[in-house]
């Protein structure tokens, strides 16, 4: 039975592996990981200094 696998690219450029969970496009870990860094992105209503392209956005670090 195929199922869907999970989206999220690593910073060595390959795929997780893991099954995506029904109906999102993450598996577990990283459908946690990404809601969790949603309340740290800066916006202009946490940071009013922040403009929107003059700051740099790196991906959340996947390990150590």
């Amino acid at each position: 039975m195929p199922c869907q696998l999970c989206r999220f690219v690593r910073t060595t450029g390959h795929q997780c592996q893991s099954p995506a969970l029904k109906g999102e496009r993450f598996c577990y870990h990283h459908t946690t990981l990404t809601k969790a860094h949603r309340y740290f992105r800066p916006n202009q209503v946490t940071d009013p200094a922040f403009v929107i392209g003059r700051h740099i956005r790196l991906p959340p670090v996947d390990d150590r």
